[in-house]
């Protein structure tokens, strides 16, 4: 039986790998043509540097401590807006003048992109934790927020209804209706918060750190070595791409389970 249930996840979850095929291609084909560029000399190579530099300059030791540094600030934040935004649809959930006073707040805000509030959060917060923390919260918010509201108004009203009424408790109908129901659309939000936080903490870190992989780019900027700015970029780009394709693994395993 339960070598039934694995074959059946892992024809769940097949798609997700099927898609990576084309992706590895498409990349390798812009790694192979990003070498032959450098090969060629047409541009200097204080312009173009080559994948090879750049992955041997990602195996230093110091990378990791910008990486892990950056990957730490971002889940810090990414939690706390993720609180947030579910504590904040509860309430626009349970108030129709709460969900008017947020609808109004988020779509004005969320116009206003977290790179225009460094200036302030420095000003309110100086350039320590706090400010990049702001920046964080901010970036990632308003997505995770506006998915999760959107995907609480696509819930099937009938549904609700129906569980309402066969079931024991209004708990079990929470549960049953808002938590399950709404869980595909918070993993989708997660993946949308972490993307727009993620970019937001790099901007903030070109200004205002000593340590981060936005810091280790605008060294490199500053010390002309074009290889550790690509570097910079090659492993955000990396860790975005990893994360995300961990998050649509949970979702087809989340739509196997249920």
């Amino acid at each position: 039986m339960s070598e039934g249930r694995n074959q059946e996840h892992l024809l769940r979850i097949k798609p997700v790998f099927q898609n990576l095929i084309p992706e590895i291609v498409i990349i390798t084909f812009l790694l192979a043509a990003w070498q032959g560029i450098y090969e060629s000399r047409l541009s200097s190579e204080f312009i173009v540097t080559s994948p090879l530099k750049t992955a041997r300059y990602l195996w230093e030791p110091d990378i990791l401590r910008h990486w892990s540094i950056s990957f730490e600030r971002v889940m810090v934040g990414l939690s706390i807006a993720t609180v947030l935004s579910v504590s904040l649809l509860v309430a626009g959930i349970a108030s129709s003048k709460a969900h008017s006073v947020l609808n109004v707040l988020a779509n004005t805000l969320r116009f206003i992109p977290p790179i225009a509030w460094i200036p302030l959060a420095i000003i309110w917060f100086g350039i320590g934790e706090s400010s990049k923390a702001y920046i964080i919260i901010y970036g990632g918010f308003f997505p995770m927020f506006l998915s999760l509201f959107s995907a609480y108004q696509n819930l099937p009203k009938e549904s609700l209804k129906l569980i309402s009424i066969n079931t024991s408790s209004k708990l079990k109908a929470a549960y049953y209706g808002y938590v399950l129901g709404l869980t595909p659309g918070f993993i989708h939000s997660i993946r949308l918060g972490f993307g727009v936080a993620w970019m937001s903490l790099v901007a903030a870190e070109l200004i205002a750190s000593d340590v981060g992989l936005g810091y280790m780019i605008e060294e490199g900027r500053m010390l002309l070595n074009t290889t550790q700015v690509v570097g910079g970029m090659v492993l955000i780009g990396l860790t975005g791409y990893a994360f995300d394709f961990v998050l649509r693994i949970a979702q087809s395993w989340y739509a196997w389970q249920n």
